[in-house]
């Protein structure tokens, strides 16, 4: 783009630097067509960035993407999404979970989940910790194994 701007400047003194070259009479008629030259020369420059995008928005119309433009894989990303919802999803569910049945205080528990590249749960970690630590963690690790389906770990 600087480049651009750099040799429209260098046009426009250049078209300056001829017309005061030119002389002022007996050659109307040559003036006339050094203006009308310039002027063309001028508006193609202007111009230059227009066409290049519409040289190059055929290609892209056509369905060719120029090289070495990214493609974004929109799957994946859609998939990391529903993963990202499913743990909010699930570390609120299974703390309200552990609160009700167990009397497990949010604060007293970190929850850990993994998942596989289809974004279906692997595995369930349960770190418990301050007054969570006194209650026996072997009825809990039977129930999420029961609800989920996965191997879960509770500490």
């Amino acid at each position: 783009m600087r480049a651009w701007i750099i040799s429209l400047f260098a046009a426009v003194l250049a078209v300056s630097l001829l017309e005061l070259l030119l002389p002022e009479r007996g050659g109307r008629s040559t003036r006339r067509y050094v203006h009308l030259l310039t002027a063309l020369v001028l508006l193609v420059m202007l111009a230059q960035p227009l066409l290049s995008l519409v040289r190059g928005g055929s290609d892209f119309l056509s369905g060719e993407l120029p090289e070495g433009t990214v493609q974004t894989d929109y799957e994946a990303i859609f998939r990391d999404a529903v993963t990202h919802r499913s743990r909010q999803e699930l570390e609120k569910g299974l703390h309200a979970l552990l609160l009700e049945q167990y009397g497990i205080a949010t604060e007293d528990a970190t929850l850990f989940f993994t998942f596989d590249a289809d974004g279906t749960l692997t595995q369930v970690r349960v770190i418990l910790s301050g007054k969570a630590l006194l209650v026996d963690p072997a009825p809990i690790e039977q129930e999420l194994t029961q609800r989920f389906g996965c191997t879960v770990e509770v500490r």
